[in-house]
């Protein structure tokens, strides 16, 4: 977790990805090694050492936020609209672009 216990978007991704996957990320092993130092039991049953670990869901989160870096015409286009829309030039206008932009992604 980040500074005075917020959730970092990397853990926040890691973790929507191991719900979708149905996975519970608090009862999962954080990696192999703690897999075996648990004997595999993690949230009262036991999990197969070929299953996610926290370790491989964070890294799944990278590469989706990795590849979420250049947008597509359809995200431009979607953040120039948000950005006419707005005219105050603040955050709420930026979370406003960028939720536009991620909106137009989902909808590819």
């Amino acid at each position: 977790m980040g500074e005075m216990g917020e959730m970092g978007k990397v853990e926040e991704v890691a973790r929507a990805i191991a719900k979708r996957n149905g996975d519970e990320y608090d009862n999962i092993p954080l990696d192999k090694a703690d897999w075996k130092s648990a004997n595999g039991m993690f949230g009262g049953i036991f999990r197969d050492l070929n299953q996610p670990t926290q370790v491989d869901y964070d890294e799944m989160a990278r590469a989706a936020i990795e590849a979420m870096r250049v947008p597509t015409e359809a995200m431009i286009d979607a953040g120039t609209a948000a950005r006419w829309q707005s005219a105050v030039r603040d955050a709420n206008s930026i979370r406003e672009i960028w939720n536009a932009g991620i909106d137009a992604a989902l909808k590819e």
